[in-house]
């Protein structure tokens, strides 16, 4: 009686186990939190060197000077999404050759570099009703470079906006949280875990690390002592948040669609060459995504998209990009991806063509004395060349790709 007692707690063990990840994923919901974050960086602010040879005279002068600001700023509630990131970045070089001759007025050699780039990008999300019902998206961005030496200017803008219905929930954060509960025995309610799980997202999203700078770590650990209660386990949470020990691969959950606009827009100055020039190109496009968790270790993911171009550019076509991909975490430590992906082209006047690719890769790390990982690829490759954004690509020569690769680490002593 007891051996079938134990047999039938065995086989009913996974239905629980995924009745309860079932239930955790039904009652998610999304973190709310914000952050701004402003840095001036000036670690090569000056730099100043000089070489001079003693017999001849010679001598090399290298100057540099540089320094960087940067801004960020994260909101994120169930109805909205709001993401802000820019930089500025300034370089000034100049190197100095002298050739003397024994102390007589010499040959100088100048070499001066002088420009910066500024870039700012956006991704927007709000949702209207529902946090899982209609939304409006639209992901801006900008990137601007001067030569000042060479009085030479390159620029491009982008968007994308549109509608979509539906929504896919990232939950890693909410599997790693079921692993640290595992891991070291705590005792949590479905409301911990959603607690739990909403520490881990505002961590990896930098929300620590710009409210409480130097003391993010301990504020972080302070935080997660005070869900799972115990707070000599604060080093094991670390490791299993931070360290490849714990193959932890991404969750997914839901479906959505969206269709949109994209905008390109390139301007380049005193340079004939560069393509597009000066010239505004449009997209539309159409999204599938869609993402299922099996229990704890297994996650299937499919997302399909399809440009269609405006403009009437040769190496511009409409083009569909079908991607998959199947997750099983056997363990904590080790993980297998199978992945295939397929982009067809239909260009204007030539005969359709596509690029295939297949992947499979498995990762295995036994208790920080062993790493094994093998990757086999294969792709069928007709598109010379591709951008994903702006859809780029003329036909060449079919060709096969086969790659296998085989890495291992064993610690003796």
């Amino acid at each position: 009686m007891k051996l079938k007692t134990f047999i039938l707690v065995l086989m009913l063990l996974p239905a629980l186990s995924y009745g309860q990840f079932n239930r955790l994923i039904d009652s998610y919901t999304i973190p709310t939190f914000s952050y701004t974050k402003l840095s001036l960086s000036g670690q090569d602010l000056f730099n100043y060197s000089k070489q001079t040879d003693l017999d001849s005279k010679n001598s090399y002068e290298n100057t540099n000077a540089s320094f960087s600001f940067s801004q960020s700023t994260y909101l994120q509630n169930p109805m909205a999404t709001n993401i802000i990131s820019s930089s500025l970045n300034y370089n000034y070089g100049l190197q100095k050759y002298i050739l003397s001759d024994f102390g007589g007025a010499g040959l100088i050699s100048l070499n001066k570099s002088s420009y910066c780039n500024f870039s700012a990008t956006m991704t927007n999300n709000w949702y209207v009703g529902n946090y899982k019902g209609f939304f409006i998206y639209t992901n801006p961005s900008i990137s601007y470079y001067y030569d000042f030496t060479n009085s030479y200017a390159q620029s491009s803008v982008s968007a994308a906006v549109g509608i979509g219905y539906g929504r896919v929930i990232a939950l890693k954060t909410l599997l790693q949280a079921c692993i640290i509960t595992d891991e070291i025995k705590a005792n949590l309610s479905d409301e911990d875990y959603q607690k739990l799980s909403d520490l881990i997202t505002k961590y990896s999203n930098g929300f620590y690390g710009a409210t409480y700078r130097n003391d993010s770590e301990i504020q972080f650990c302070k935080d997660i002592s005070e869900i799972t209660k115990k707070p000599e386990a604060t080093m094991k949470i670390e490791q299993i948040i931070n360290t490849s020990l714990y193959k932890t691969s991404a969750r997914y959950s839901g479906l959505q669609g969206k269709l949109g606009l994209n905008f390109g827009y390139a301007f380049n100055k005193n340079n004939e060459d560069f393509e597009p020039n000066d010239k505004l190109l449009t997209d539309v496009t159409a999204e599938v995504d869609y993402g299922i968790p099996f229990n704890y270790d297994k996650q299937l993911q499919f997302s399909a998209l399809c440009y269609k171009n405006v403009d009437d550019n040769d190496f511009r076509m409409p083009v569909a990009l079908i991607n998959a991909s199947f997750t099983i975490d056997h363990n904590y430590h080790w993980t297998t991806t199978l992945s295939a992906g397929f982009n067809y082209f239909f260009p204007k006047n030539n005969s359709d063509f596509y690029n295939l690719y297949l992947s499979a890769k498995t990762d295995f790390l036994f208790l920080n004395s062993f790493s094994f990982y093998v990757s086999v690829g294969y792709s069928n490759i007709n598109a010379n060349s591709y951008s994903t954004y702006i859809p780029l690509a003329n036909k060449g020569d079919r060709f096969e790709v086969l790659q296998t690769h085989i890495g291992c680490s064993v610690f003796i002593l």
